[in-house]
């Protein structure tokens, strides 16, 4: 059993990190708080119980799922950290290594060969080159599907470019069928590419390198097409299936889904639901008396960290139990920590779309015209329905302020504000920011309040970028209605309230 000091304690900020908790804070953000874990004590005993047993059990498995915004990448992203300053344990290298779901490569083992080959291509060559050609015959046995392919490796582990060739072959960076014929190997299924995952992680165990995987959104092969997660979910099968020959490895893996939601998804595979059901963790929000122990620990980060907090944490903590009890704000751990966080920071700048409607008094109507425009299946094509009335309420309301509608976005003389949606290109929009960027514009980027995103992974972490940077959380569907009640005749009452509210909005990202 492997002894996990200090695990679930909390982690201590690297330099890096402290500069961008001060700079999010500063900024008005919620910054990301991977530092801690708050409650969640059935979640906690279920991962520590894989890790404790990553040396001795057979490659294990878990999968997280839970609604958006309690805390599943925050979970991932401590552990990461946590296993950066715990690498070596009981003689074993640990690596944690975390990704998020690629739509485009939906063979989970293929995603998995992905890592090794990008990120530790070295372990593996040295991991092949000491193994104990003694043992290769229980190799042969194992993994019945590709002994040429284990012949060759082992032929061939001390003649670099070759080595390299059947390296690059088994990860499936080298796909050519001249290859394959050179070596006498038939090219690979969807199977064998399970099996020479399977041999490469034995091969790395055997030289004291232990891999975490963690696979984090995988609702997004979900929402790209069924057909794509239905492939996932079998190839997922097909490793569990071989699970058995594999020492050690833990893989984790992440869904944005509620319970219902979870079984409605693992129900398009059947076959591997009845195989994961067993090692499924639900993530719930934070209870009620766990609010204090968190609302304590942002204060104590902040505090030890020179950021001063003009408040006490009683008040904190009563405001927001009390915005959590009247609805104000959703009940995930996202939307808590936003709570907590505006009301330390007392921002006046800016507010949440949500606290606009309430302020002005405009709940029920937004209510009333959200049912509309969901019969009339307007939220469907949001990134595109939204442009209508926000052209329109834009240029009747500031001067010189342009709406560009291909590149979802507002241009200032200074500044360009993007749309973010979550059905729509990532990437584009990534690419049209740098390029505003470059063109001298500081860009504010207006996330969807169920969306991850870090401005680290997706512009990096130079600071004569991120500092032309503000992000924003939104609601989408909310301010499309709003921006629809001001073009609707039949909410003329509620014209100067509606104009206002979204004068206040945009006032505070302009």
């Amino acid at each position: 059993m492997i002894q996990l000091e200090n695990l679930w304690e909390d982690l201590v900020l690297s330099k890096s990190n402290l500069k961008r908790l001060v700079k999010a804070y500063n900024a008005g953000l919620v910054p990301e708080l991977p530092y801690f874990i708050v409650g969640q004590t059935h979640l906690k005993n279920a991962v520590t119980k894989r890790l404790e047993k990553l040396d001795e059990q057979n490659f294990d498995r878990l999968i997280l799922t839970s609604n958006y915004g309690n805390g599943k990448t925050n979970l991932l992203k401590y552990l990461k950290l946590y296993f950066k300053n715990n690498s070596n344990i009981k003689n074993f290298d640990i690596h944690f290594e975390y990704i998020t779901a690629d739509i485009d490569l939906v063979n989970i083992s293929s995603m998995l060969l992905d890592v090794l080959n990008n990120r530790h291509y070295e372990q593996l060559i040295e991991a092949i080159q000491n193994f104990d050609e003694n043992e290769v015959d229980e190799l042969y046995e194992d993994f019945e599907d590709i002994p040429q392919y284990i012949k060759q490796l082992f032929q061939n582990k001390n003649n670099d470019k070759k080595l390299d060739e059947l390296v690059q072959m088994g990860t499936g960076h080298l796909y050519y069928k001249s290859y394959f014929h050179n070596y006498k190997i038939k090219p690979f299924t969807e199977h064998a590419m399970t099996q020479i995952l399977a041999l490469f992680l034995n091969l790395l165990y055997e030289n004291n390198k232990l891999f975490i995987f963690a696979i984090d959104e995988i609702e997004k092969l979900y929402d790209k097409s069924k057909t794509r997660l239905r492939n996932f979910l079998t190839s997922y099968r097909e490793l569990i299936d071989i699970s058995n020959k594999v020492n050690g490895h833990l893989l984790l893996t992440a869904m944005t889904a509620g319970d219902q939601q979870a079984r409605e998804i693992l129900d398009e595979n059947p076959a591997f639901r009845s195989r994961i059901d067993k090692d499924r963790i639900e993530i719930s929000p934070i209870n009620e008396d766990d609010i204090e122990e968190l609302v304590n620990k942002i204060i104590s980060l902040l505090e030890n960290n020179n950021i001063s907090v003009n408040t006490t944490s009683a008040k904190v903590v009563s405001r927001v139990k009390s915005a959590r009890q009247s609805g104000l704000i959703e009940e995930t751990n996202r939307a808590l920590l936003q709570e907590i966080m505006e009301i330390l920071q007392n921002n006046e700048d800016y507010e949440s779309i949500e606290n606009i409607i309430d302020q002005f008094a405009l709940k029920e109507y937004v209510k009333e015209k959200e049912s509309q425009l969901e019969l009339e299946d307007l939220f469907k094509s949001i990134y595109v329905n939204i442009f209508t009335p926000l052209t329109t309420f834009i240029t009747s309301t500031y001067d010189n302020i342009e709406v560009n509608k291909q590149n979802r976005r507002l241009l200032t003389s200074n500044k360009d504000i993007y749309f973010f949606f979550k059905n729509t290109s990532l990437e584009n929009q990534i690419i049209n920011c740098k390029k505003s960027i470059q063109n001298g514009k500081e860009i504010t980027l207006l996330i969807p309040n169920q969306m991850d995103f870090s401005i680290e992974e997706n512009f990096g972490d130079d600071d004569q970028t991120t500092d032309k940077i503000d992000l924003v959380r939104y609601n989408p569907k909310q301010l499309f209605t709003l921006l629809e009640l001001y073009l609707d005749s039949d909410y003329f009452e509620q014209e100067d309230e509606v104009l206002k509210a979204l004068m206040k909005f945009f006032d505070g990202v302009l």
